[in-house]
């Protein structure tokens, strides 16, 4: 991988992160519907899985032949091993899955500095459980009352509010995210008061420096 040198001074690399049904990916939306490019980890991730042999080999060998369905792979399957009561599991997984997913996003981050991008943000809840917060200028974290968030989340997906604690439990919490993050943006109001808080967040951290890093790879990892 090559390294981020001098002649990626001006570029500015955000973090959006936040728990399970706090809101980042809304907040992601209403960055790129601003006309910024957001890259998406999750997306990243799922990729990773299905089209890397070595980690689906590492998968099948971890998890069994169920992890994968017709060739493609079992998320359904995969979620109710690692969110259960056995945080091992989750932990054997994001050690398979973590490295190359890393390696995809600093390729991604380069390409698209290439083509003239300025200002990323890439989206993931996973920021500080990864220990890759020091690979970004700045971190955004969207947080929400938990009580509220199992209300969106049960009404929006098909998912228990036991499943959804579990997974609560495996993330960041919002004490957390806040003591941690550069900015936070609160998201237990309306869908326009979150718009406004987004809108706002982003006029500061465009006016901002970038921290200048030479080498994000060394960084994150």
């Amino acid at each position: 991988m090559e390294e981020i040198n001098d002649e990626n001074d001006d570029l500015l690399v955000i973090g959006l992160t936040g728990g399970i049904g706090a809101g980042k990916s809304v907040v992601a939306s209403i960055f790129a519907e601003r006309g910024f490019v957001v890259i998406n980890t999750d997306d990243l991730a799922k990729d990773v899985m299905a089209t890397n042999s070595e980690v689906s080999k590492a998968i099948r060998a971890e998890f069994g032949e169920a992890a994968f369905k017709d060739g493609k792979l079992n998320s359904q399957f995969l979620g109710s091993i690692v969110f259960g009561d056995n945080s091992e599991k989750l932990d054997r997984l994001n050690r398979i899955v973590h490295p190359p997913v890393i390696d995809a996003m600093i390729a991604k981050i380069e390409e698209l500095h290439k083509s003239g991008e300025k200002v990323l943000f890439v989206e993931s809840a996973l920021i500080y459980s990864a220990g890759i917060d020091d690979g970004f200028d700045y971190v955004i974290a969207v947080v929400a009352d938990d009580e509220l968030r199992i209300k969106r989340l049960t009404e929006s997906r098909s998912i228990n509010e036991s499943e959804i604690r579990k997974r609560m439990s495996t993330q960041t919490s919002k004490e957390q995210l806040i003591s941690l993050a550069d900015f936070t943006i609160e998201n237990n109001g309306t869908i326009n008061d979150l718009s406004q808080s987004a809108n706002f967040i982003l006029a500061m951290i465009q006016s901002l420096p970038p921290k200048n890093f030479q080498n994000l790879k060394e960084n994150i990892l």
